[in-house]
């Protein structure tokens, strides 16, 4: 019997914006859940809209966003043995 104590690890597979809408996709090399923390950049307080299912591939859309706004983001979750990890932020631009 083996605990896990090792976090999942993240890679972005796709970041795109609209005017209004940013789209983050994301693999982790186990089940995780998925977590995104947003904001004005450089602001990551906002939280969500995240999944409690446990998966490898993870989607998070963002709608409602001002255009030509700059929006930190931070991809992350919890895997089924509670190890929790966040990707390094970003940074992305909405359309005009």
């Amino acid at each position: 019997w083996t605990v896990d104590t090792v976090p999942p690890v993240g890679t972005m597979d796709k970041l795109e914006s609209t005017s209004t809408i940013v789209t983050v996709t994301w693999t982790s090399n186990e089940p995780a859940t998925t977590e995104l923390n947003w904001g004005l950049n450089p602001d990551l307080s906002r939280v969500g809209p995240g999944d409690p299912r446990f998966t490898t591939t993870h989607t998070v859309r963002l709608t409602g966003l001002s255009s030509n706004s700059l929006y930190a983001i931070q991809p992350g979750g919890v895997d089924r043995a509670g190890n929790p990890y966040k990707m390094p932020p970003l940074t992305i631009r909405t359309k005009r």
